[in-house]
């Protein structure tokens, strides 16, 4: 099922290149996002975004929510059952993987789907 939602997001996010060319349509292998940064990696139309979520308790989850509404609104969570301090990191490794790092050092891997060719999320998707 995660792999599935994954990859329904790594099409998205592939998807209106065409319709936005102006906008880049590559994330780098080896970006990183931060929790606690509130960066996230946004979808070309900008309705999603992937990332770190905070939580009321102070903690982060790993997922995509609609992004363009007032109040976001989580579709998908990759460690509902372990949340993440501030200063965790994932990561979209030089193989195309996903990997959460806590801050205690252990790691989740969140995707470990097709390899990536240069880092762009449309050589990334794969389609069920």
């Amino acid at each position: 099922m995660a792999v599935a939602l994954i990859s329904w997001f790594l099409v998205l996010f592939s998807s209106f290149h065409g319709c936005y060319a102006q906008i880049p349509p590559n994330i780098s292998l080896g970006s990183s996002i931060v929790a606690g940064s509130n960066a996230s990696w946004r979808s070309l139309s900008a309705d999603f975004a992937f990332g770190f979520y905070p939580l009321a308790s102070g903690l982060y989850l790993v997922g995509i929510w609609f992004d363009k509404i007032s109040e976001r609104t989580l579709v998908w969570s990759a460690n509902r059952d372990n949340p993440a301090e501030r200063g965790s990191t994932v990561r979209l490794t030089l193989p195309g993987q996903l990997e959460l790092r806590y801050v205690n050092g252990s790691t989740q891997l969140i995707y470990a789907g097709a390899a990536a060719s240069l880092g762009s999320w449309e050589m990334m998707a794969i389609l069920y």
